[in-house]
């Protein structure tokens, strides 16, 4: 009989241990095509234990190449939790699972560490719950390797349990130190689970997450990571972070890590501010007066633990509710129509983020672009999309536009959000040096609305300008404005200043990123300030003269300068196609046309006056025009002795006919193509007495060809300027400046510098002749000499310099010039 009271035994044994061993099969059986999901989540849950299980803990995870051990400082185990962990639902039927809150210690959570290792060593110690201070160690090996099979799990429950049995011993509770320890063997990995990446996912981002956690987990206290096994893993050697100083409304964390050698680097201090409402927390970092932005992979949602999964989810800020009752995996919250109560925390937050940006707002930070990162709904359930978007986003949405917090550039103090200019080009297209020069362009138009220029970019990366479309500002926009305003007068008085430089630099944004805008806005300026089209008759100004644009406005009475690109806007050469051109010859076609087609009052002053020109500029530029000239004025060129007297009237006719019949015509025109002005003529005319007087001195005078020409002079001032540099050039910082030859100096021929000032003006007076010679020598002193010997400047720096060249050589007189008013006598 004795076999069947052991076979009962063991039915007993079976049946107490089916239900553990079956719960343990269906949450490890997910581990290996899980854990994907599963190794970003290990050290959250087994810091969610060390909480869960104590009023206050400081942890420490140490990393080593076989093996990763979590310990905690927390109060001791008691004993019905050794049996938790070897055996866990052992007991409870499907009711009491169910009912089970699935964050509580040890319950799937734990199981989920598994991911690390399917062997855990469990070592602690127990406090007696019949005697008080009475302790024990313990320390058995949790091996889940077979989780597979029922019957190998139950077989790995009664291993443990035995071995908890032989492990058991006498110990103190030493309160403050690592009592308790759960110990991974990585060399014992479920199949296909790689424990060293594993390992790696987990400790991924963790120095970003950790400080946002522990403001959360209000029980942990320092948590502190070591790194034996360094480079194995990428992370220091060593890290801690601890609680400073908090209140109902600012979270201090510190971070002290340390480098390669484990000597320790300057702390890291997270400061937090936090608001709630009732089960909502929203949380921001600051810095010193600046909201600072949330870690690149940030989780948005928190219940307590980080949820791993939510990073992408829509909020703009990071939000915590232990009341949350988040997915199975633990990576979202559901928020059907049934699950009332994440709603109502989602649309508490709503509140509690209100409250947080009129503190930060009123306590004067700035930045707050950082928490302007909207997220779009990715259910997939469209009516809880359609609930986030109506319920939570937009009064998010509409409580930031209507928040002072941007800086602007110009106004005191901040923006409203709502009336901010943000410079906008498509996504696709950004380039940090493209946006820069949109942005310069826009802060002409839009100056009090922009913000400073530092934000800029940083408020156009995370704006939705879907959702904040009112706030873009694109290169279409202004060219738009541009465009409306019709000329440079009106755009002027927008911009407020002469638009000429801030019009060049859209010109060259368009050539070098978008010229196809050139031909749908207006906004190429001709001659008189009205703006084109780049499609529209508008060329280049090739040199036409300023004289033929008077004829033609005169002729036509429109302005040639209508078609005519600005000249201050030539700096940007491919602004118009290089084809597109005017030059003298264009504008000279359409002045003979006009003349030729004209049919209105040939009397008129306009036609007089523009026919006069046109004869004054044929006959100065008749010379270097020549045979072209004809060509191109080919009517007037036919036309002019007619046209020409068409320009007198009755009297002026007489005149010319007394001229014609005088004989005199020949003589007579040379003295008007001489430079002699209508005064000089006047004077000559009103003192005929005296022209034979003078007739007679012209008649004795030196006969000029022999003893002065054109070649004398070149010689004499040549002459002149060897004797300068001779005397001057290169001594005590003074040089000698050949003035007329250089730069066409009507005035004098040489200027003698020093220290950068002119000090001396030398004009050269050269003849064939001898100073011997009993006959006079005349030179001459040209009216722009006269003229600019009244020049202040000049007095007593003028010097004429006379060149004798003969059979006994070559000599220089110098004669100083001043012009003296001695007063009438």
């Amino acid at each position: 009989m004795d076999f069947i009271i052991e076979e009962l035994k063991d039915a007993k044994e079976i049946q107490r241990l089916s239900i553990p061993a079956k719960r343990l099969k269906e949450k490890l059986a997910p581990i290996p095509s899980t854990f994907e999901a599963l190794r970003r989540r290990w050290f959250w849950e087994l810091l969610q234990n060390a909480s869960d299980y104590n009023d206050q803990v400081s942890v420490r995870l140490d990393l080593h190449e076989d093996k990763i051990v979590f310990s905690h400082n927390g109060a001791p185990f008691k004993p019905i939790d050794t049996e938790n962990l070897i055996s866990p639902d052992s007991g409870k039927d499907d009711e009491d699972i169910k009912a089970k809150d699935p964050i509580g210690q040890f319950g799937t959570g734990f199981i989920s560490t598994h991911v690390l290792s399917s062997e855990i060593t469990v070592s602690g110690v127990v406090a007696s719950q019949k005697y008080a201070g009475q302790y024990t160690g313990i320390r058995f090996t949790l091996d889940r390797s077979q989780f597979e099979s029922k019957d190998e799990l139950i077989k790995s429950i009664n291993t443990a349990e035995s071995q908890l049995e032989k492990n058991i011993y006498a110990a103190s509770y030493i309160p403050g130190s690592y009592n308790t320890q759960f110990s991974y063997n990585l060399t014992r990995p479920f199949p296909k689970v790689d424990a060293m990446n594993t390992v790696e996912e987990g400790l991924k981002n963790i120095d970003e997450l950790l400080p946002y956690t522990m403001i959360f987990m209000a029980k942990v206290q320092t948590v502190e990571i070591v790194n034996h096994a360094y480079p194995k893993f990428n992370y220091a050697r060593q890290a801690i972070f601890k609680r400073g100083e908090t209140s109902l409304s600012d979270y201090h964390i510190i971070h002290s890590p340390f480098d390669e050698n484990n000597k320790p680097l300057d702390n890291i201090n997270y400061h937090f501010k936090v608001q709630k409402e009732n089960d909502a927390t929203v949380v921001v970092r600051v810095g010193d007066k600046f909201v600072l932005p949330y870690p690149a992979f940030i989780t948005k949602l928190f219940c307590s633990l980080p949820m791993i999964g939510s990073e992408k989810f829509c909020l703009p800020y990071v939000l915590n509710s232990a009341k949350f009752i988040p997915a199975t995996e633990r990576h979202k919250v559901e928020l059907s129509d049934n699950d009332t109560a994440n709603r109502k925390i989602l649309t508490d937050s709503v509140l509690a983020f209100k409250s947080l940006i009129d503190t930060l707002v009123s306590d004067g930070y700035e930045n707050f672009y950082h928490l302007c990162h909207f997220g779009e709904p990715g259910d997939t359930n469209q009516t809880v999309n359609n609930w986030l978007k109506d319920q939570v986003l937009k009064p998010i949405q509409a409580n930031l536009l209507d928040q002072a917090i941007i800086t602007s550039k110009e106004t005191t103090g901040a923006l409203k959000l709502s009336v901010a200019t943000i410079s906008f080009i498509p996504r696709d297209e950004f380039q940090e040096e493209k946006y820069t020069k949109l942005t310069d362009i826009v802060d002409a138009l839009k100056s009090a609305t922009v913000p400073r220029f530092a934000d800029v970019i940083s408020w156009y990366n995370s704006l939705d300008f879907v959702r904040f479309a009112g706030l873009k500002f694109t290169i279409e926009m202004v060219l738009k404005q541009i465009h409306e305003c019709g000329s440079l007068a009106a755009l002027q008085a927008v911009l407020g200043e002469s638009p000429t430089a801030w019009l060049v630099k859209v010109h060259a944004y368009l050539i070098l990123y978008n010229e196809v805008l050139l031909d749908q806005y207006k906004i190429i300026p001709d001659q008189e300030g009205n703006l084109h089209l780049r499609s529209d008759d508008i060329n280049w100004d090739n040199d036409i003269p300023d004289d033929l644009k008077e004829i033609y406005l005169k002729i036509t009475g429109k302005s040639f300068g209508n078609i005519l690109l600005d000249k201050d806007y030539e700096i940007n050469m491919t602004l118009l196609p290089e084809t597109k051109q005017k030059g003298p010859d264009d504008i000279g076609q359409e002045i003979d046309n006009a003349f030729k087609n004209y049919t209105g009052d040939t009397g008129s002053k306009n036609y007089l006056d523009a026919l006069r020109k046109l004869f004054k500029w044929f006959k100065d530029h008749h010379a270097d025009g020549g045979e072209n000239l004809k060509k191109t004025f080919e009517w007037f060129s036919r036309k002019k002795p007619q046209l020409f007297m068409d320009t007198f009237n009755e009297e002026e006719k007489d005149k010319a006919f007394i001229i014609v019949q005088s004989g005199k015509l020949q003589s007579l025109a040379k003295l008007a193509e001489s430079g002699i002005s209508d005064e000089e003529i006047n004077l000559l005319t009103n003192n005929l007495d005296n022209v034979k007087s003078i007739l007679e001195w012209l008649l004795q005078k030196t006969d000029d060809k022999t003893h002065a020409n054109a070649a004398t002079g070149d010689t004499g001032e040549e002459i002149v300027f060897e004797e300068l540099n001779r005397k001057f050039g290169g001594f005590n910082n003074t040089q000698v400046i050949w003035a007329s030859r250089d730069r066409n100096e009507p005035r004098y021929d040489f200027e003698i510098i020093k220290d950068g000032k002119i000090i001396i003006y030398v004009d050269a007076k050269t003849t064939n002749q001898g100073t011997a010679n009993a006959d006079s020598i005349p030179f001459f002193v040209r009216r722009a000499q006269w003229e600019f010997l009244k020049d202040e400047r000049v007095r007593n720096k003028y010097l004429a310099a006379r060149v004798t060249i003969s059979n006994e050589g070559i000599g220089i007189e110098w004669l100083a010039l001043n012009l003296l008013n001695i007063g009438l006598i």
